[in-house]
């Protein structure tokens, strides 16, 4: 078939339109380019897709009836906008005209191109695009081109639905033209060799416009020349494709700046690149954007990853680059788009007329959210200036992180739990995550320890700001985090070391929030009067339920008994549902899906929480009781009195928020506020229930209860504050109008006592600690390695207590004082066993010998804490049981070694050192067992072997003939070699390892990790490796078909010569 031939004096031009799966516009778009009055077109239209494909025949009759002169080639796939119209290239002979490429839902002006190519010739321009406005509405402009700043980021000159009024219509110079529509030069589309194919869907046109610009070409907008465009491409996106949208668009403009920005200027556009990305991050999260914040983050990470990409892309710019970046870096807009941007909005913002606001009750304006981060950032530094200067105190669960990553890494897949007594098990999953958090710090562990306490309120009230959206109103979200900042549970919490509550108050919100998106809680929507639920698409659901296994799995990896805390909270929301009339199936979800979420978690802790799986598993998830009861009672409860906060007392006022909440709120937030109030009221109950002993088994600690309180008063607050703003203020004047008033009295002076306590700089934290007070003793590496045996009051002890009776509990830990990994209680062990009968005798006066049990136990100091400096303090003691101290100064072979109202400890004289060479009478009472040969034999007098780093590490020494004692529980996994020959362990005293040495020579004794255990560790590695990518990979786009060589192998369609289309 003879191709048409358009004969004229005009300078030839080929529209070149890509339709990809067009819908009912495509047919005016076409209908657009047969109406141009330009008299050298010729129309080539390249369809995405092959032509046996059930759709084309409906393209092909479309493209018949409304453009029947038009090429139409098929790409044989969907190679991407790009290279689609780099197809010209092959497809398209000549180069003494113009390449005008469209979109396939853009419907120009009938005297577009006749105006682009004129204005073109008047500028000498390289490229020109015309005025692009709203398909159905054609006075409202959608772009007149785009400023870039250095970064990259685009400004577009006109706003986004601005009413086209001429006031843009002066032709300009622009750094960037849309791809939607755009007239090139074809010998310079041609010198710069087209667009950049490897940018499928995002940043082909800037990439363009900077190449044309370094080629020495101007860009320019031509607003005389009218499109229309239908931007389909955009349209009904599900949320997950625009976030994967967004990022490709954040990483190619990160990786266009280093790739076309001249060499001189990368360094330092690149350093202030990451800088920018810092003070945005943070902007953004405190706004709760947190998505974006990723997205940001995340673009910058991968730009070392592009480097080659980015070399090959450099290589191709330096064959046409004709001017130096000083002069492309005029044409780009000084300073920051964004902060050009926010200034424009906020002028834009105070144009809006004051007669719109009459008599109409408007939301909470951006600004207050500014506002109120910025409030609580100052409350947040100013609090917590001192513990970063200095760090934070060892009170409580504060324990300090020992050894750098790489050690806790090789503890962890060792298969060697060296707290308490030491045994072969698995070590809790929190060891490897506090490695793996040594990631952010660098490796400095003291910087993760003061991170890792005072970076948890803030992540607790970004967590409520992204829960409260449900609450539909930015009101509802400022009022909801106020409150949660407000409650004096976090700050309590740091004043006294209770870390396990600090976590939870910042993940339960994280929870909660996506649990109810899990369930089908949509957010709140006026226009509609009951609440809506939604079901969420497949992969988006997917997504959230990984998200929350890694949430509760990573909580309860440090603190277990939020697998208990997490279905109350769900019980709660699901059974007032029920009362609200939300059906039976959403209902049912919570149950399902919070199963779902325990058993993921649990299974994710493996092989760490198999270990529960054992008597005592319930005192193991919620600590050690107080026999006697805390007697806080219900006001010492209600108002967090779990540390040391001044005017704690006012704070009860939060509880007129959710009062009013209850009688005020109405809509479908009401059900969310009868949700909070009844979280409220089942968390103080249980707290009240548990501190009065009312109930047949214990219950966590009342810092871990009350964070189900604490939450339920924000989730309160937000639907009040959400509730004052859209309904109350327009609401004829009546009761609920004071009542409203009282309400928010009341929560604002609740605010002030958390301002007041931000006054110390360190949240009230103790100036002496129980650690502090140990520092007098050896160091724990000292003689061969020793152990600490705490007795007291569970509340005062460190490490983690458990109780042998008469309201007295005990702790061990290796060295002076507990690092982090003795924070979690070790399954028993006959050594444990053992400890437990020596500490019978004493209490119970039926030895006088105590110390000689406890010494191959290698327990050299017996500590009574009275004042830790966190829950008993110099105002607030907690004495020691009665009697405690008296009985074990009757202990013969226990010497009192300090004693003051702050700490009494006791030496043990015939201790023996972790590591050692037993005396004479110590080897040979090592060949008995059982207490009465223990008693009987004073073994003090070991020689120290060298200490090691790690309760795992090797040693190796020199020794001589006699018994080597080694103070673990008895395993054949602990190997010795003697000049190289393996030496027998056997038992010693019936409970540790001895080694029996027959001559002098060189020892060394290492731990053989299991294989099995070895295995299990790699997979749960990889299980935490995959639940990591479900939860944040995004459907990944097809890799674009390479069609551009087939097409050229068909050879050129369309000659282009002086004045002839052929």
């Amino acid at each position: 078939m003879t191709e048409p031939q358009v004969v004229s004096s005009l300078p030839p031009v080929v529209a070149v339109m890509v339709a990809h799966e067009p819908g009912d516009w495509f047919t005016e778009s076409l209908r657009g380019l047969s109406q141009q009055t330009y008299e050298s077109l010729q129309a080539l239209v390249l369809v995405t897709g092959e032509e046996s494909d059930p759709s084309a025949r409906a393209i092909l009759d479309t493209i018949a009836t409304e453009l029947p002169a038009a090429v139409v080639r098929f790409l044989g796939g969907n190679p991407g906008f790009a290279a689609s119209c780099n197809s010209v290239l092959n497809l398209v002979q000549g180069d003494s005209g113009f390449f005008c490429f469209m979109h396939d839902d853009v419907a120009l002006a009938p005297d577009a191109i006749s105006l682009l190519v004129e204005e073109l010739y008047r500028s000498n321009a390289g490229a020109v695009g015309p005025k692009l406005t709203y398909w159905d509405n054609p006075k409202m402009i959608q772009s007149v081109g785009v400023d870039v700043d250095r970064f990259g980021v685009e400004l577009p000159i006109a706003d986004d639905g601005e009413l086209d009024q001429e006031q843009h219509d002066a032709v300009r110079d622009v750094f960037k033209l849309s791809s939607a529509c755009m007239l090139v030069r074809a010998d310079l589309f041609r010198t710069v060799k087209g667009f950049t194919e490897s940018l499928a869907t995002s940043g082909a046109d800037l990439d363009l416009c900077w190449r044309l610009h370094a080629a020495g070409a101007r860009v320019v907008i031509v607003p005389a020349a009218i499109a229309r465009h239908k931007e389909n491409s955009t349209m009904s996106l599900a949320s997950d494709m625009v976030t994967d949208s967004n990022l490709e668009a954040e990483i190619v403009r990160v990786q266009s700046v280093v790739a076309l920005s001249s060499i001189s200027q990368v360094p330092f556009t690149v350093m202030q690149m990451y800088l920018l990305t810092i003070v945005r991050v943070v902007m953004l999260l405190v706004t709760g954007r947190t998505s974006q914040a990723l997205i940001e983050v995340r673009a910058m990470w991968s730009l070392p990853f592009g480097l080659g990409e980015i070399r090959r892309r450099r290589d191709e710019l330096s064959e046409h680059r004709e001017v130096d970046g000083s002069e492309i870096r005029a044409l780009q807009l000084s300073g920051s788009s964004y902060v050009t941007a926010y200034v424009r909005r906020k002028a834009r913002q105070a144009g809006i007329s004051q007669s719109q606001a009459s008599g109409v009750a408007h939301e909470a304006p951006p600004r207050s959210s500014y506002v109120m981060w910025i409030s609580l950032l100052l409350l947040f530094v100013i609090g917590s200036r001192s513990l970063f200067a200095n760090g934070v105190v060892s009170v409580g669960q504060f324990a300090p992180f020992r050894g750098s990553a790489r050690e806790l890494v090789a503890s962890y897949a060792s298969g060697w739990w060296g707290a308490g007594f030491g045994q072969v098990s698995a070590l809790p999953t929190g060891v490897a995550l506090i490695a793996t958090g040594a990631i952010t710090t660098l490796g400095n562990m003291g910087l993760l320890h003061t991170l890792s306490v005072c970076l948890l309120p803030v992540i607790g009230w970004l967590g409520v700001w992204r829960f409260a959206s449900v609450l539909g109103t930015r009101a509802g979200r400022i009022s909801s985090t106020v409150a949660y900042a407000a409650v004096p549970l976090p700050y309590a919490s740091i004043a006294s070391g209770r870390w396990g509550a600090l976590l939870l108050y910042a993940m339960v919100p994280w929870m909660v929030h996506l649990g109810r998106m899990l369930v089908g809680h949509a957010d709140i929507d006026d226009s509609v009067v009951k609440e809506v639920m939604a079901e969420a698409p497949p992969a988006q659901w997917r997504r959230w339920f990984a998200s929350l296994t890694l949430v509760v799995a990573v909580v309860s990896a440090f603190e277990p008994s939020v697998l208990l805390i997490l279905p109350v909270i769900s019980a709660v929301i699901a059974v007032v549902s029920i009362t609200q009339g939300v059906a039976v199936k959403w209902v049912l979800r919570w149950v399902g899906v919070t199963a779902g979420i325990v058993v993921a978690a649990i299974a994710m802790n493996i092989p760490w929480s198999a270990t529960y799986l054992r008597s005592g598993w319930w005192e193991a998830l919620t600590g050690a009781p107080v026999e006697s009861g805390r007697n806080l009672g219900l006001f010492g409860l209600a108002q967090f009195d779990v540390g040391n906060f001044a005017l704690s007392s006012v704070t009860i006022l939060l509880y007129g928020v959710v009062l009013g909440s209850v009688f005020l709120v109405s809509g479908p937030r009401a059900v969310w506020a009868l949700r909070g109030a009844a979280l409220v009221a089942v968390g103080l109950l249980l707290a009240l229930l548990d501190d009065a002993l009312l109930l047949p088994a214990h219950l966590p600690e009342p810092a871990i209860l009350l964070v189900v309180v604490a939450f339920g008063i924000s989730v309160c607050a937000g639907a009040m504050g959400a509730s004052f703003v859209l309904d109350l203020r327009k609401a004829r004047f009546g009761w609920r109008q004071p009542l409203s008033a009282l309400a928010a009295v009341a929560f604002l002076v609740a605010m002030v006592p958390a301002g007041i306590n931000t006054l110390g700089g360190s949240w009230s934290q103790p100036s002496l600690s129980l650690p502090q007070l140990l520092a007098q003793l050896p160091s724990a590496e000292a003689d061969g390695g020793y152990r600490t045996l705490f007795i007291g009051d569970s509340r005062v002890l460190p490490g983690s207590p458990l109780n042998f009776g008469w309201g007295i509990a005990y702790s061990v830990v290796n060295g002076p004082d507990p690092s982090a990994e003795e924070s979690w209680e070790t399954p028993p062990t006959r050594l444990r066993d053992n400890a437990v009968d020596a500490m019978y005798g004493i209490v119970r006066g039926q030895t006088s010998r105590a110390g000689r049990l406890l010494a191959p136990l290698s327990v050299r100091f017996i500590v009574v804490p009275i004042i830790d400096g966190g829950q008993s303090t110099r105002s607030h003691t907690i004495a020691a049981p009665r009697g405690l101290v008296e009985s074990l100064s009757r202990q013969l072979d226990l010497r009192r070694r300090y004693a003051s109202a702050d700490v009494v400890i006791f030496e043990n004289t015939t201790w023996v050192p972790v590591r050692s060479q037993l005396s004479a009478a110590g080897a040979q009472s090592s060949t008995l067992a059982g207490a009465s040969s223990m008693i009987a034999t004073d073994i003090a007098g070991a020689t120290a072997l060298p200490s090691a780093l790690r309760p795992e590490s090797a040693i190796q020494s020199d020794v001589v003939a006699g018994t080597v004692h080694l103070s673990v529980p008895f395993t054949s996994r602990w190997k010795v070699l003697l000049n190289g020959v393996d030496v027998p362990a056997r038992p010693a005293f019936g409970l540790t390892n001895a080694y029996d040495i027959a001559s002098p020579g060189k020892l060394e004794m290492s731990f053989s990790a299991s294989l099995l255990h070895t295995s299990v560790v790699l997979l749960q590695f990889v299980a935490w490796c995959i639940v990591v990518f479900v939860a944040v990979s995004r459907k990944r786009k097809k890799k674009p078909t390479q069609v551009s060589a087939q097409l050229g192998a068909e050879g050129a369609v369309i000659h282009m010569n002086d004045g002839v289309v052929q």
